[in-house]
């Protein structure tokens, strides 16, 4: 998996550098315009290296929960389960929100907002991959007893990412004039609904 984010960020270092640059000076201007629509390879990648990072953290995860209430070491029939498990439930909790998010700008005839908001699911998803590849792969090589400082560090990273999406969406949809209600109702329709199922 190393080798395979090094070539990610060497193959897409322009594009990567580009994104960060723009998410720093002209973030709005990107969502709005389509800008992002630029790093469709890029993005295309980046989901699938995040999905093998959600591997990694499961088999970790398995490794971690036994250790740490028995001292045990997991069957490896759990590994055979949990990873299929949890990349699927992945795939179907995503598609499912991207599914509401569609047929909710559908019915809403907000094209522009639901494009717009796709955009930046993936760019706030691409940073994220890029963001915490190097936590993700130190936790997962580090000791059972020595992983926790990372896991929080991961989860510091994740829950940063997750505020930055919240006001980007509250921002955009402020300056679409849509009421605060909508974008309260659009949180729990389609970012809480589908997890919660």
């Amino acid at each position: 998996l190393l080798i395979t984010y090094v070539l990610l960020v060497y193959r897409f270092r322009s594009d990567i550098v580009q994104l960060f640059t723009n998410c720093l000076f002209f973030f709005d201007e990107i969502i709005t315009t389509g800008q992002g629509s630029i790093y469709g390879r890029f993005f295309s990648t980046t989901v699938g290296v995040g999905l093998l990072m959600v591997a990694i953290m499961v088999v970790k995860g398995a490794d971690l929960a036994p250790a740490l209430s028995s001292g045990v070491v997991a069957p490896q029939w759990i590994y055979a389960v949990a990873v299929p498990s949890v990349l699927m439930a992945t795939i179907v909790i995503t598609s499912l929100q991207v599914a509401l998010l569609w047929v909710i700008g559908g019915v809403a005839m907000c094209s522009d907002v639901t494009s717009a908001v796709m955009r930046l699911r993936k760019i706030c998803f691409a940073i994220f991959t890029i963001c915490s590849a190097p936590t993700i792969l130190l936790y997962a090589l580090s000791e059972i007893g020595r992983s926790k400082a990372f896991l929080y560090l991961i989860v510091a990273e994740l829950v940063t990412i997750f505020l930055v999406f919240l006001y980007e969406t509250f921002v955009l949809f402020v300056s679409k004039k849509i009421s605060v209600l909508h974008w309260i109702l659009y949180l729990c329709t389609v970012e809480i609904l589908p997890l919660s199922l």
